[in-house]
């Protein structure tokens, strides 16, 4: 999956930091983002090397949080390594660690540390992702597109009035979630469960089911509770799983539901 722009912070920063990334994704950018911090699995390390690998560009949000923090120094060395455009956003006046400084000591910056700048700063932000990128869709024009997508491919999932193709399916499905459609990820994290379609992958069907899931996908939330109650592709966690099933409830999710009941816990 291809993603615009690799999100680097501190999960201590994170409301603000998604205050911007919701006006980027409205503005039909594509983002790599783990939104619940990062864990110690080495399942985690292949997914930040992959969103850094398959992004176009990265964007570090530097702050006191973010400049002590031990992952962030080690996806901007990666960045760095690889040639990736590296555009640091200033939350706070903080100096960069050491090691950052060596990799971004001379790059311009976005100032957000000051309040009277921000509105400013963010045109000089969006003006650069425009001069990287081109001018993009809004994300009306990309719900639109992948809505018309999603229909498509769930016809060819289904056979429904068209031959049962669940490979084409899968690449429609690929086309809506690399646009970040919630539910087409979740419909393409299924098929790479089960190896419908595609090459069986757990792994890639757990990291689908989580960007679907902070997608708002209840489903997705569900089916990664799933995997977690089991120990698939994800450590065991009970807790973890009864929160993910507690959550999709709260949203209506059938099975979830059906789940809660079965397990005697309330939501």
């Amino acid at each position: 999956m291809k993603y615009d722009i690799f999100i680097s912070y501190s999960t201590q920063d994170k409301e603000r930091v998604l205050r911007t990334v919701r006006e980027l994704k409205n503005k039909g950018y594509s983002i790599w983002m783990d939104e619940e911090g990062i864990s110690s699995g080495e399942q985690f390390k292949r997914a930040i090397v992959d969103g850094l690998q398959n992004s176009k560009i990265m964007l570090f949000f530097s702050s006191l949080h973010s400049n002590q923090s031990a992952w962030t120094e080690k996806e901007i060395g990666y960045a760095d390594r690889h040639k990736k455009r590296i555009i640091p956003i200033k939350l706070d006046s903080s100096e960069y660690n050491d090691s950052v400084d060596f990799d971004l000591g001379n790059f311009d910056y976005v100032d957000f540390s000051v309040s009277p700048k921000v509105a400013k700063e963010k045109e000089k932000l969006f003006s650069s992702l425009e001069s990287i990128f081109g001018k993009k869709d809004s994300e009306e024009r990309h719900l639109d597109v992948n809505k018309q997508i999603l229909k498509l491919a769930d016809k060819y999932r289904k056979g429904d009035g068209v031959p049962r193709d669940y490979s084409f399916a899968a690449s429609l499905y690929r086309k809506a979630a690399d646009q970040g459609n919630a539910v087409a990820q979740c419909n393409l994290a299924t098929l790479y469960y089960y190896g419908t379609g595609v090459k069986k992958d757990k792994n890639l069907a757990a990291t689908l089911y989580k960007m679907a899931s902070l997608g708002g996908s209840s489903l997705a939330t569900f089916k990664l509770g799933k995997m977690h109650f089991d120990g698939i592709a994800v450590a065991h966690n009970m807790s973890q799983a009864i929160i993910l099933f507690q959550e999709a409830a709260r949203k209506g999710c059938c099975p979830a539901i059906e789940e809660l009941k079965r397990l005697n816990v309330s939501w």
